[in-house]
Formats: C-alpha cells, sequence, structure tokens
C-alpha cells in the first residue's frame, strides 16, 4: 500500500538544486537507505518527507491519516522535562509506558535525569528512545547511529527488522544500512533514483545503471556521457579499492602478529634504543580509576609500532576517551607504565568540535596565509587540488563555512588535519555525518598515510577495512589487544564476551499454513515412503503444537499482566522476572516454528507419495 507520494517535486536551498521534478512513491513497511553525497540535500529531502518543509514546485501526498516521526541530526529544542517524561508522552496508551522505561534502560539513560543536563550523545539516544515508540506509519531516521556504540547499533538493527513501520533511513554506516534496508534511493545532484535493492546490493546495481545510461546518453548528449562515466568510474574504482585495501590489510596484520611474537613481550620493558625505530608507544599493566573507585580499565598491555592503525572499541561509557586521554599524557594513568617515542608529535580530530572560523571561505581555512597552496605533508598543493581529493567542488573554495553542511564541515575539518602528517593520528569517531563515497575516500587515505593512528569507532565496516589490530573493552574493566578486523574478533572471541553479542531477534508466531512453507524442497520429499518417526511426527506433531500455542498464550497473557500491573521503576527482581517470561517465550516460539516447519514438510512429502500412488495404479 503506498503511504506517501512526492510528484514532481522541485526544491531549491541557498541556490542549490535539491529537487528537479522528483517523483517518489513510498510504501507500508518499506525499509529504504537514502544516500547521497555530503550537501547533495539528504537531510533536506528528509524535511520535505517530514512536512517540515514544502517543496517549491509539484505535489505531497500522503495517505489519510498518515502519522510521521522524525529523527532529525540536532533537536530544534530541548524540552525542561525528565527523560521518562521526554519519552513516554509519546506513547497512545498509558500502559506502554512499561515499554518506554525498557527502551530508555536499554539506551544507558538515567529515566529521571533532567533532558538539559543530557550529554549530546545522552539527548540524541533520549530522541531515538522517542521516535521509535511513536505511534507512526513511517519513521524516518537521519543518521541514528551517531553515539550509539556497537551494542546500541546491533540492538536498533533488531527493532527496525521487527518492526511493521516504513523506515527511510540515512546513514554512514555501511553494515547498519546493509543488514536492515530492502530499498535504496539515489540522490544526486537533484536527481532522485529508486534501485530495487537494499544498500547490500547497491553499488553493484549502481554500477550497472551508470554503464547503461552511459550507453544510452552517449547518443544524446555527449557531456552528460562524460558525467556519467566520471561517476562509473568512480563506484569501479571504489570496488577495486575495497580489495585491495584488504590485501594491504592483510600484510599489515601479519607485520603486527610478527613483530609481537619477538623476544621482549608485552609486559616486560625493552632494553633502552631497542626497536625505537618501530616502537613509538608501549604500555605495561595500565589501568585508571575514577576518584570515587570506579575502574574504567586495568591489566591494558600493548605496543603501537610506526604505521600501525590500532581501532579503539567498547561501550559508550566504558572510558574510550578516558584511554585517549591517558594515551597523551593528558590523564596519569592510576597503574601502570606509559613509555613513549622522544619526539613523537600527535594530533586529534574529535567529535562534535565546532569549527570557530563560521565567517572564513574553505580556501582560506586551510591556507591561513592568504595563498593558494596548501602544505601537504611536507609538499606543496594547490588548495583547489587537495580539496577535490575530498569530494568538494572547486566553486567550493570560495565558500563560506558557515553554509556547509554537517558532513562538509568534518570533511573539511580531517582535510586540515591530515595535511598535517604528524607521527600519531588520533581520530575520535572520524565516521560521524560524512557520505559513503567520503568515508571510502579516508579509508584509503588513512590506509596510505605514512603515520600511525588510532581511531576511536562504532562503524564495523570502517573498522573492517582500515585498521590492523584493536584494543577491545571487554567486561570488568579488561582492555586487551587483538591483531585482526573487528569482523576478525567476533568470530573468534564473542561467545566468550557478552558485550559484542548480536541480540536474539524476537521470532513472531507463523500461522499453521501449508501455503507460506510450499516452496522449501526438503530432502525429505526425495524418498519414496515415510520413516516410522515421519508417520508418529505425522499422526502427533499438530497436537504437539496445539499444546506450544497453548503455552505461548498463557506467556504472553503472564506478560501482559506483569506489563499492565508492576510498578515503575522496575525493581531489579521484576527485571530478573521480565527476562525470564520474554526468553521462555521466545524459546516457544522458536519451537512452534520448528515443528511446525518439520510437520508440513512432512505433510507435502506424504501428499506427493500418495499423488504417486494414484498415477501408479
Amino acid at each position: 500500500m503506498n503511504i506517501l507520494s512526492l510528484k514532481e517535486a522541485t526544491l531549491h536551498l541557498h541556490k542549490k538544486l535539491i529537487l528537479s521534478k522528483e517523483t517518489v512513491h513510498i510504501y507500508e513497511g518499506e525499509k529504504i537507505a537514502l544516500v547521497g553525497r555530503n550537501g547533495s540535500g539528504k537531510s533536506t529531502l528528509l524535511k520535505v518527507l517530514a512536512q517540515e518543509i514544502d517543496v517549491e514546485d509539484g505535489m505531497y501526498i500522503p495517505k489519510p491519516g498518515l502519522s510521521i516521526a522524525y529523527l532529525a541530526q540536532n533537536p530544534h529544542s530541548v524540552p525542561e522535562c525528565s527523560v521518562k517524561r521526554f519519552v513516554e508522552n509519546v506513547l497512545a496508551e498509558s500502559y506502554l509506558a512499561f515499554r518506554a522505561e525498557e527502551l530508555v534502560f536499554t539506551l544507558k539513560l538515567n529515566p529521571d535525569q533532567m533532558l538539559s543536563q543530557l550529554s549530546g550523545g545522552e539527548l540524541r539516544r533520549a530522541y531515538i528512545a522517542r521516535t521509535l515508540l511513536t505511534p507512526a506509519d513511517l519513521i524516518i531516521l537521519d543518521e541514528p547511529t551517531n553515539h550509539l556504540d556497537i551494542i546500541g547499533i546491533e540492538w536498533l538493527e533488531t527493532w527496525i527488522a521487527n518492526s511493521s513501520q516504513a523506515f527511510i533511513i540515512v546513514a554512514h554506516d555501511r553494515k547498519f544500512l546493509k543488514n536492515v534496508t530492502q530499498r535504496t534511493l539515489w540522490l544526486d545532484r537533484g536527481t532522485l533514483r529508486s534501485a530495487p535493492v537494499g544498500f547490500e546490493g547497491f553499488e553493484a546495481w549502481q554500477e550497472t545503471f551508470l554503464q547503461e545510461q552511459i550507453r544510452i546518453q552517449s547518443r544524446l548528449d555527449v557531456k552528460l556521457a562524460q558525467e556519467l562515466r566520471w561517476l562509473a568510474r568512480g563506484v569501479t574504482a571504489r570496488r577495486r579499492r575495497n580489495e585491495g585495501r584488504l590485501s594491504r590489510l592483510k600484510a599489515l596484520r601479519t607485520q603486527k602478529a610478527n613483530f609481537s611474537k619477538e623476544p621482549n613481550k608485552i609486559g616486560v620493558p625493552r632494553q633502552e634504543g631497542v626497536g625505537l625505530t618501530r616502537q613509538i608507544m608501549e604500555g605495561w599493566d595500565l589501568g585508571y580509576q575514577l576518584p570515587g573507585g570506579t575502574v574504567l580499565f586495568q591489566g591494558l598491555n600493548f605496543r603501537l609500532l610506526k604505521g600501525d592503525r590500532i581501532g579503539i572499541i567498547g561501550p559508550n561509557g566504558c572510558g574510550k576517551s578516558t584511554l585517549i586521554r591517558v594515551l597523551t599524557k593528558e590523564l596519569e594513568p592510576s597503574q601502570g607504565v606509559l613509555k613513549t617515542a622522544a619526539t613523537l608529535n600527535w594530533s586529534i580530530f574529535q567529535q562534535n568540535q565546532p569549527i570557530e572560523e563560521l565567517s572564513y571561505s574553505v580556501k582560506r581555512f586551510l591556507c591561513a596565509q592568504g595563498s593558494d597552496y596548501v602544505d601537504v605533508q611536507g609538499k606543496q598543493r594547490h588548495v583547489v587540488a587537495y580539496l577535490k581529493e575530498f569530494l568538494f567542488v572547486p566553486e567550493q573554495a570560495q565558500c563560506m563555512i558557515r553554509v556547509l553542511s554537517g558532513g562538509e564541515r568534518n570533511r573539511l575539518r580531517l582535510a586540515k588535519l591530515l595535511a598535517k602528517s604528524p607521527d600519531l593520528l588520533i581520530l575520535d569517531e572520524p565516521t560521524n555525518d560524512l557520505d559513503i563515497e567520503t568515508l571510502d575516500f579516508l579509508k584509503d587515505f588513512l590506509l596510505q598515510y605514512p603515520g600511525t593512528i588510532i581511531i576511536v569507532s562504532h562503524d564495523r565496516d570502517f573498522l573492517d577495512d582500515v585498521v590492523s589490530s584493536i584494543l577491545v573493552f571487554e567486561s570488568q574493566g579488561r582492555v586487551r589487544e587483538f591483531i585482526g578486523s573487528f569482523s576478525d574478533y567476533l568470530q573468534a572471541e564473542s561467545e566468550q564476551h557478552a558485550f559484542f553479542k548480536a541480540p536474539a531477534k524476537e521470532v513472531k508466531a507463523p500461522a499453521i499454513k501449508a501455503s507460506s512453507l510450499i516452496s522449501k524442497r526438503s530432502t525429505l520429499l526425495k524418498k519414496e515412503k515415510l520413516s516410522y518417526h515421519e508417520v508418529f511426527l505425522l499422526e502427533n506433531g499438530l497436537e504437539e503444537i496445539q499444546e506450544l500455542v497453548d503455552k505461548k498464550n498463557i506467556l504472553e497473557e503472564a506478560l501482559e499482566v506483569f506489563q499492565r500491573e508492576t510498578p515503575l521503576p522496575l525493581t531489579a527482581s521484576n527485571r530478573d522476572h521480565l527476562a525470564t517470561l520474554s526468553q521462555a517465550l521466545s524459546l516457544c516460539l522458536e519451537q512452534i516454528q520448528d515443528k511446525e516447519t518439520l510437520w508440513l514438510e512432512v505433510a507435502e512429502k506424504a501428499q506427493r507419495i500418495d499423488k504417486n500412488k494414484e498415477g501408479t495404479a
């Protein structure tokens, strides 16, 4: 069912074309990715869909009674109320307050804290909770993964996958988009194209589409065909660079692993002058304890070699930023020893750090002396050529910084920082608000960077493509080094460490209908006759399924009573009881689904055998 349409829509922003007579339809329950370069107008298009701004020309056609929930990048205002009240205000029924508290707890928020007292990341998570609980037909999310840790991102993936609502999502996290989307809208220079695939298959679709458009347009418009060829080359080159990155990372990880096996292993101080040309930092038994006695981390041993790319991962609030402050000697460790090379110089990119020079032009921001050249890693580069590498067009060199989008400002900050080429580059959440193409360029730039890099990030795809090893915050303040990518770590270690287990997806109780499984061809169907076990299953399976369905109904009723009658806030024992009920219900639903599937396969086999007998007779 079509729930929202834009027809022949046209829109400009700051004289820049955002939409040019574009038409798009949104359907019930769809999960849509919206992609495009920073500054292409993705956030503006989301505001149009959320009815925050109007198009200049064309039609906005919602279904009657359409309700929309919109998570903007930055809230317009912060009301003076508690987190609990803020989130519960959107609930249609008061008994759902239980669900609101559960969501606030999941997002690690204090329900009694005032919104005005929250940090930027906490406020963002409060708005996420409020948006997801809004009873809407369409939920619009602009960069929802910003300020969520890996656990939170995986939880959000599960929520979206199990929701019957339609979603339109702008995000820089490739893995997140791949896991949740079914269709992709591509906004490019005023044109909005719809790809009938989720982000998982978008780049392959995009490359095929551009090649076909080149063939068509080469006869009609030479200039347009040239632009399409440039775009297609970029997509193809991006895929080839992905393959090249993998081979370079394998070499880096092998080098790191071999060095770790050398004598003077971690925990034993090296002799003066040994390995200093390769080793720039080393820590033994590092730990940090807050004044109140809370241990953020302890027992950390690591080596940082020249050329290393190390990622730091862990849940929000575990102490990643504190570790960075210890490594840069802003804080003294509570225990252990940190040793750095005598001449080490470093620079840091911090998330949400504003640009003070908003009245400057882009060129002046990079070229403080007023020339046309910028010093990039010791070499003079023309500012326009350097900006092109960060996907700015030449005209933007004269633009005022204040008219740039949030992602473009982040790109500009990165361009200035990366030009300095320090020995150690520290990047704290560098991927926030960057578009997919800029992220791809940044990955390549970092792998070719001559210095050493430490990256704090929750972007799993980015970490997999950039880092040679990771420092992982695990339970009870333990931090350890793992040589390899985040995916390698998950495959090798996640069963032992609960922090990075993806939450199990909810299983909905299916109806007992053979039609939903008729296309499944089981190996059982290839047999000529039913086994004794299959005959028993066919005769008794429906009774077993009905018993499980009765059990499910009892559990659902118990859960509903608990939600309705349990006072808020929940006590520890109430939370344990809730977890027990939820786990029992989830297990029961899985058992129903498994037994239904098996019974239907056997029933289909029996039907086929009967038909074969009739045909033979």
